[in-house]
Order: structure tokens, then C-alpha cells, then sequence
């Protein structure tokens, strides 16, 4: 399970109590099935290869789906696809 190089690198601004999903709506065009990331900025989740949308909050891997999430002040957040095999 490897992560794909990044393509974007973007400092954001958002609102206390804002979600991540709806932090990157703001920022990019995301398409979402029940709060899991299928596409960002056209980006698609590839599912006959097994690769899907991930992301981390510094540095570890989200317990749950970007639209339960809340962010905090200093967050890093990292999407990425990932292969699983």
C-alpha cells in the first residue's frame, strides 16, 4: 500500500467548526457518496484498480469520513489516493 506523489500543496483558511468535506468543497471541486471522497478537481477514484481517495490529519490516516471531521487550527491535511492489493 503505497501513496501516489501528491499534486497540489495549498495553505486554506476556514471557519471554527467547519468539516473537512466542507473545507475542501470551498477550495476544490469534490465529488463525495456519503461523505467518502470519489473525486477532487477531477481526480477520480479508480475502483477496478483498486485505488481510492485517502487522507491523512497530521500525518495519520482519518479514523473517519471527511464529513464527520472537524478541523482545528494547525491541522495538516494530506489527500491522497491510495492502492489497496
Amino acid at each position: 500500500m503505497k501513496k501516489d506523489k501528491s499534486v497540489l500543496d495549498k495553505k486554506v483558511t476556514f471557519k471554527k467548526g467547519q468539516t473537512v468535506m466542507a473545507v475542501l468543497k470551498k477550495h476544490y471541486k469534490v465529488v463525495e457518496n456519503n461523505g467518502f471522497i470519489t473525486e477532487i478537481d477531477g481526480l477520480k477514484q479508480d475502483q477496478v484498480a483498486k485505488k481510492y481517495w485517502m487522507f491523512d490529519i497530521n500525518g495519520k490516516v482519518a479514523p473517519k469520513a471527511a464529513n464527520q471531521i472537524k478541523v482545528k487550527s494547525g491541522d495538516v491535511i494530506t489527500f491522497y489516493q491510495k492502492v489497496y492489493k
